[in-house]
């Protein structure tokens, strides 16, 4: 809803991996995960700690964001 599509499309393209917890989009705007758009993975709010735990052992760059 605030034109962030382009943006995660091109980051996509470049081989960014996009992850969406499936809570906060279902709570916060009633999205389904058939809402998301293509390549953006849903993921289990569980998973987030995962992920960060795995980026930092791999000095990746990971960009989080609340709200997006």
């Amino acid at each position: 809803n605030q034109s962030y599509n382009k943006q995660l499309q091109t980051l996509m393209d470049e081989g960014a991996h996009v992850y969406a917890c499936r809570f906060s989009a279902a709570a916060l705007y009633g999205m389904r995960e058939i809402d998301m758009m293509a390549g953006v993975q849903p993921i289990n709010p569980r998973d987030v700690l995962d992920f960060t735990i795995q980026a930092y052992r791999e000095h990746a760059l990971v960009l989080n964001t609340w709200t997006l």
